[in-house]
């Protein structure tokens, strides 16, 4: 390692948000510049990071402030249920939703002090069964409508990709035009959109239209393609040890880069697995480091808005187990002792 400086050494890991783990391992890194580091998970974010990298010429964490939209439009985002500050999310919408008893006695437009919320999707979700308006388009067809919403119709935009007469879907004309009228005025939400679909909102809506922070995260999950790189060093005997810190990418990775016994064996020399479990990842390593679980481990991270936090243990470690700060700690060691 250090006659190399750390080429054939590789770590992989999930998307992690620990600020310090992700410090200590760019500091091995520094020390041994020819070392990688790679990171993957079966389900990423990586459509929104393309996109925010496509409109905003680096990778963002985008959060959004229901509290002050009054029109939203979700392009394939179930913002209510399945995303990061979806509790945030759903508290802000739900108090967007309410009217006072006062104001809707006192006001005959009481109902337009709510906001309106409009989802053009592929797949039913929690979001969209509460949408006031709701479209149902192809997923092949969803970029195509993003295209279409510049600043006028999002109803055009769905009827030109989508015939929404067919299975009595038409909507009379003056629903339309007040669909029309109230997405002048929207915020987008559209975090499972491609990445292009996603740089086409920005262009088409503007900034102002999107109410978010930016907020980097330290690490973000890697793309297919880039997890292929990998996968071919090792293929191609370049990579002498393998650490593996969570996850289990010999169960959950592409079948055309997933790491098995007979693929690693001879190619790698040395394999370590940190793992709660003894998985089938396990099984392919020389050695299983039993992990802590995070209840009885001190850590930090950073939530999806960009806060971060101390993780405080409620119990001490039952079975002896190393978490990832200690065994990066370990490696870091080591391999300074060995430069030395």
């Amino acid at each position: 390692m250090k006659a190399k400086k750390g080429a054939g050494l590789r770590f992989l890991t999930e998307t992690i948000t620990s600020p310090s783990l992700a410090a200590q391992i760019k500091q091995i890194l520094t020390d041994f510049p020819e070392a990688k580091w790679h990171q993957y998970e079966p389900v990423n974010r990586d459509n929104a990071r393309a996109g925010a990298v496509m409109a905003f010429g680096q990778p963002v964490n985008t959060t959004y402030d229901f509290s002050k939209a009054e029109r939203i439009l979700s392009l394939g985002s179930d913002f209510l249920s399945a995303v990061p500050g979806t509790l945030r999310y759903v508290r802000d919408y739900a108090a967007k939703r309410r009217i006072a008893a006062e104001a809707a006695g006192s006001r005959p437009d009481a109902a337009e002090m709510m906001s309106r919320l409009y989802v053009v999707e592929s797949t039913p979700t929690i979001t969209g069964a509460n949408a006031d308006n709701r479209f149902s388009v192809k997923p092949a067809e969803m970029e195509a409508v993003a295209q279409a919403v510049s600043g006028a119709s999002i109803v055009r935009a769905v009827r030109r990709y989508r015939q929404l007469a067919a299975g009595g879907h038409q909507r009379p004309a003056t629903s339309q035009r007040r669909v029309d009228r109230d997405c002048r005025r929207r915020a987008v939400a559209g975090s499972s959109c491609p990445g292009a679909c996603g740089q086409q909102c920005a262009r088409q809506c503007g900034q102002d239209s999107f109410l978010f922070r930016i907020q980097s995260k330290p690490t973000q999950s890697i793309k297919h393609s880039r997890c292929a790189s990998w996968s071919a060093d090792i293929d191609a005997g370049k990579v002498d040890v393998l650490i593996i810190i969570g996850g289990n990418p010999a169960y959950n990775t592409p079948a055309d880069l997933r790491l098995d016994f007979n693929r690693l064996n001879g190619k790698v020399k040395l394999r370590a697995h940190l793992s709660l479990y003894n998985n089938e990842t396990s099984e392919i390593c020389h050695w299983h480091i039993n992990a802590a679980h995070y209840l009885e481990s001190w850590g930090d991270t950073r939530a999806y808005d960009g806060t971060a936090s101390i993780v405080q243990p409620l119990i001490a470690p039952l079975y002896e187990g190393r978490t990832a700060y200690e065994v990066l700690g370990a490696i870091r060691r080591q391999l300074r002792s060995q430069a030395l």
